[in-house]
C-alpha cells in the first residue's frame, strides 16, 4: 500500500464533486464541487486540484445501476477518467460506487464522526 493522498471524482454531466483523501488514515471528506458546462473546463478544474494536492492517485467513481449493469453515465464518467488521466499524468482508478455514500457514513459512524 503506498501512504500518500489521493483525489476522488464523483462525475456528473453539469456538476463533478471532489473529495481528498489520505491513505494512512483510509479517509475521505468532501472538498468541492466543479461546475463545468463543458469537458475542457472540467480538464483545466481538475488540473488545478491536482496541481495543488499532489495525489499519488486519482479515483472517479463508476456509476453503474444497482444490478452492475452500465447504464447511460457509465462511458461518460469512464472518458472522464481516461481523459484526466491522460491530462494530469497521475493514476485513476474507476471504483464501483454503488452504495458508497452509505458505506462512508457507516465509517464515519464507526470512528464517532
Amino acid at each position: 500500500l503506498i501512504v500518500g493522498t489521493v483525489l476522488a471524482f464523483d462525475y456528473g454531466d453539469r456538476y463533478v464533486g471532489v473529495a481528498v483523501g489520505d491513505t494512512a488514515l483510509g479517509l475521505a471528506h468532501p472538498l468541492d464541487t466543479i461546475e463545468a458546462r463543458d469537458e475542457p473546463a472540467r480538464l483545466c478544474a481538475v488540473e488545478a486540484r491536482v496541481r495543488e494536492w499532489t495525489p499519488h492517485r486519482i479515483v472517479v467513481g463508476l456509476p453503474l445501476a444497482m444490478d452492475g449493469t452500465p447504464h447511460a453515465l457509465t462511458e461518460r464518467a469512464r472518458a472522464f477518467a481516461a481523459a484526466v488521466e491522460a491530462r494530469c499524468g497521475v493514476p485513476v482508478a474507476m471504483v464501483d460506487e454503488r452504495l458508497s455514500s452509505a458505506d462512508a457514513e457507516s465509517r464515519l459512524r464507526d470512528i464517532g464522526r
